[in-house]
């Protein structure tokens, strides 16, 4: 999404904590799909001249990522709106789905799910909203000693050799 920031004049800054996992075992286009999601709508929607932040921590039992912006205003009651009823999400929430952007944080939410994770968000009407992908960190992270070669696809921000 560096273009498009660009374009919209935000800046993206990362946030990497140091016990987050090198390696998570999970399908990285799914978790790919959510975070781009979530940036693409952020940098759409953010004032020109802003930050949005990317965080990573990892908890004892969770692996969390958080997407900051500075989205405020009536948008962030949609947003609101659109988590608060993610349980009846799509038949009800076709008179918010007003652009793709929208309804690619309705299919982040899914995605979510899919990963057997929790896609959260908190919004303040005049400071922005933060979005927080919760991982189950015993299910997508296992010991080096007990790695072998995984059939599905694994996210990770070791440099290869």
């Amino acid at each position: 999404h560096h273009y498009a920031a660009a374009e919209n004049k935000v800046q993206v800054s990362y946030v990497y904590s140091e016990k987050f996992p090198e390696t998570l075992h999970t399908d990285r286009e799914i978790l790919f799909h959510i975070l781009s999601n979530i940036l693409a709508y952020s940098i759409h929607c953010s004032p020109k001249n802003t930050e949005i932040i990317i965080k990573t921590e990892a908890t004892t039992g969770k692996v969390i990522f958080m997407i900051n912006d500075n989205i405020a205003g009536a948008l962030t009651e949609t947003i609101t709106h659109i988590f608060k009823n993610s349980s009846d999400r799509i038949s009800n929430m076709t008179l918010h789905l007003s652009n793709a952007r929208l309804f690619g944080l309705v299919s982040a939410i899914s995605n979510a799910e899919l990963l057997e994770g929790v896609l959260t968000t908190d919004c303040n009407h005049s400071t922005g909203c933060q979005f927080k992908l919760l991982l189950d960190k015993d299910s997508i992270t296992i010991p080096k000693n007990k790695q072998q070669a995984s059939l599905i696809h694994t996210a990770s921000n070791q440099k290869s050799h």
